[in-house]
């Protein structure tokens, strides 16, 4: 009966959007014919939080021990779930019931909250000499990645769901096409354009449309790499897929004249050598410089591949949370696989892919992309050749970023609630607090500036629980004011 028991209130507390709590008799109550498990369970919104041992629930019998279990509750998270789903006033609105009411908080515990609320209001002014102030530790545990599960076996089975999902909203929309439509796609040997291309393959594949098909422009900037360009040539061999090669450096070249504009203060002499021109450019110090010279690049790559065909999107949805694209570059497309996938997932889409063919030379190259650092490339590399522009390094972890998203716009929680649950995961092992509240103002500040960029955003499917569709889940201002946040 205990699987039946916890899966009764786990559900019950998921069609109620509410905590259960859910206190059996103990064995020291058994008598006559019947033998109580002491089986106590705490379940929120669908989710058990924590259980106690029971009677004959293994190795370690229980019979007349103490089965309690404490964890905590997250009544903001449930107020908001209840204010979000409709049919939950509705029904409150016909369904007149008067609830009873029970104070489940002491005296002393009331007293220890509003201590811990005082000395997290003093922790600012405490000098370091005087010792850390601590807050008290959840009773629950917060997943520092909220977006990747944890167990193997769990993940293996969201990835196969996810790409399951983005091949057949693409499958749909190629039927809506023309048989002799071409299909075209930027691949730069990162992550973002592998997994696009992955589900691009899979949804020819899945509605009989030859691979050959699919154009993979790989377009040389001034930013790549001979690493990435190697990883792009060898998946686009392996995949099948047409290769289109093109070097848009004559072109941005031609562009920065038009525009009178001298990248990193380099005046372009007539005529100009494009590969004395890179090199000089790779002596640049690693700090240098250039939105126009990045933003040339990007929209001439979109201008060809609109050119070419329909065009498959790339950009994930931790970069249009920040507005990490070029807007009318790859900020467009005609059908966005990516759109609802966070960066800190999608290499691990890329590697589920690649466990699926294993040992094979395209395994190899999978692995190979998502082990590369992660970068738009827009930048001329070192002098080593490495790759310069480090997107990391400018704008955070990106696993930061994806859990203040997730809570954000998932959970609707505060600034300080956010921050507090970033401080009760493994993160305060990783970032100190200063960095999680520095990352956390360059989040906000970046997801209230770029509106204008998610409200034009190409179609895509929808994998998950969140969502920045404006057509969909999220809708909001462009000029919206962070401040009032």
């Amino acid at each position: 009966k205990a699987d039946w028991r916890r899966d009764l209130v786990k559900v019950q507390s998921g069609r109620c959007l509410a905590a259960y709590a859910y206190a059996s008799s103990g064995a020291g109550e058994s008598t006559s014919d019947l033998v109580f498990g002491g089986h106590s369970l705490i379940a929120e919104n669908g989710r058990v939080l924590g259980e106690s041992r029971r009677v004959g629930d293994g190795l370690h019998p229980v019979y007349f021990e103490k089965t309690d279990v404490t964890c905590d509750v997250d009544l903001q998270q449930l107020a908001r779930e209840r204010r979000a789903i409709g049919t939950f006033g509705d029904t409150r609105q016909k369904e007149k019931i008067q609830f009873r009411s029970v104070v489940i908080a002491d005296e002393q515990s009331f007293h220890l909250l509003q201590a811990n609320q005082a000395s997290r209001a003093n922790t600012a002014k405490a000098s370091s000499t005087a010792g850390i102030v601590t807050e008290r530790k959840l009773l629950r545990e917060i997943d520092p990645h909220p977006f990747v599960p944890a167990n193997p076996q769990e993940l293996d089975s969201r990835c196969s769901e996810i790409l399951a999902i983005q091949v057949a909203g693409l499958a749909k929309r190629l039927t809506r096409l023309p048989d002799s439509a071409d299909l075209s796609i930027g691949v730069s040997g990162g992550l973002d354009s592998t997994l696009a291309l992955i589900v691009g393959v899979q949804a020819c594949d899945a509605v009989g449309r030859p691979r050959d098909r699919i154009k993979a422009m790989m377009m040389r900037g001034f930013g790549t790499t001979e690493h990435t360009q190697t990883s792009a040539e060898r998946l686009v061999e392996e995949l099948s897929v047409t290769p289109e090669r093109i070097d848009i450096r004559p072109q941005c070249v031609e562009a920065f004249r038009a525009m009178n504009h001298h990248p990193f203060g380099v005046r372009l002499d007539d005529p100009i050598d494009i590969e004395k021109l890179q090199l000089q450019l790779t002596q640049l110090p690693d700090d240098a410089s250039d939105l126009v010279f990045e933003n040339v690049q990007a929209r001439l790559r979109t201008m060809l591949l609109m050119s070419r065909g329909f065009v498959i999107g790339t950009g994930d949805m931790s970069e249009q949370a920040l507005g990490w694209s070029t807007y009318n570059a790859d900020h467009m497309s005609m059908y966005n696989v990516n759109t609802s996938v966070p960066k800190s997932l999608v290499q691990f889409l890329v590697r589920y892919f690649a466990k699926r063919h294993p040992e094979t030379s395209l395994a190899k190259v999978l692995n190979r992309i998502a082990d590369t650092p992660i970068s738009p490339e827009l930048l001329p590399p070192t002098k080593g050749g490495q790759i310069r522009q480090s997107t990391e390094s400018t704008v955070g972890p990106y696993e930061l970023h994806d859990f203040f998203l997730y809570h954000f716009i998932r959970h609707g929680c505060s600034r300080e609630k956010i921050e507090y649950l970033a401080r009760n995961t493994e993160f305060d092992l990783e970032y100190s607090e200063h960095v999680i509240r520095e990352t956390f103002d360059l989040f906000i500040s970046r997801f209230f500036a770029n509106q204008f960029k998610r409200n034009c955003v190409p179609d895509g499917p929808k994998i998950g629980s969140v969502s920045l569709s404006p057509r969909g889940d999220w809708r909001m201002p462009s000029d919206a004011n962070r401040d009032a946040f």
